[in-house]
C-alpha cells in the first residue's frame, strides 16, 4: 500500500512540475523584431501577447503584408503598449488584420482622434472595462480634453470629452 501511495505522490508531482514547466515556457520571446524605419519595437511572446515598445512615430501600414509579424498574425491573442506615451500613430488601419485569435488591445487611439477633430468637437469613448477607466482618462487629458462626463454601467465605462476651442 505504502508503494503505490508513494507512486502516486511521484505522478503527482511529475504533472504538476510538467504544468509549471509549460507554464512558464508560454511567457518565452516567440519572435520580436523592430517596425521597418522606426525606433519602434515588437515582440511576441507564447501566450500570444505582442508587446510594442519604443518611441517615435509608426510608419502607415499600406497592407497586412506590412505587418513585421505578418507570420505569426494567427498566433496573437493580446496587443499591448509598453509606453503609450511615447508612441505616435497616425494611422492604424492593417496594423491588426488577419488577426484572428486577437481578443484584447490596447490602442493608443486618442491621439490619432484628436488631431482629426475641429475645436469643440465632442469626443466619446466606450466599452472601457473598469480596471482601465483611469488610463483611458489620463490619455484623454494628456491629448489635451476635457473630460466632461464620466458614466458607469456595471463594469463599463464610457469617457465623454471635448476638444478645447
Amino acid at each position: 500500500m505504502k508503494m503505490r501511495t508513494l507512486a502516486a505522490l511521484m505522478l503527482t508531482l511529475c504533472m504538476m512540475l510538467s504544468l509549471s514547466i509549460s507554464t512558464f515556457a508560454a511567457d518565452d520571446v516567440v519572435a520580436s523584431g523592430t517596425i521597418q524605419n522606426s525606433g519602434i519595437r515588437w515582440e511576441l511572446n507564447g501566450n500570444g501577447w505582442l508587446t510594442i515598445s519604443g518611441s517615435g512615430e509608426a510608419p502607415v501600414f499600406t497592407s497586412a503584408d506590412d505587418q513585421p509579424w505578418g507570420e505569426y498574425r494567427e498566433q496573437i491573442t493580446e496587443v499591448w503598449y509598453d509606453d503609450m506615451e511615447a508612441l505616435t500613430i497616425p494611422d492604424l488601419a492593417y496594423w491588426f488584420e488577419g488577426c484572428t485569435a486577437l481578443t484584447t488591445a490596447e490602442l493608443p487611439l486618442t491621439p490619432v482622434i484628436v488631431n482629426q477633430m475641429k475645436p469643440g468637437a465632442v469626443y466619446i469613448t466606450s466599452g472601457i472595462i473598469d480596471d482601465k477607466e483611469q488610463t483611458v482618462v489620463d490619455a484623454v487629458k494628456a491629448a489635451g480634453l476635457e473630460i466632461l462626463e464620466v458614466t458607469y454601467q456595471g463594469e463599463w465605462v464610457s469617457v465623454t470629452a471635448r476638444k478645447q476651442a
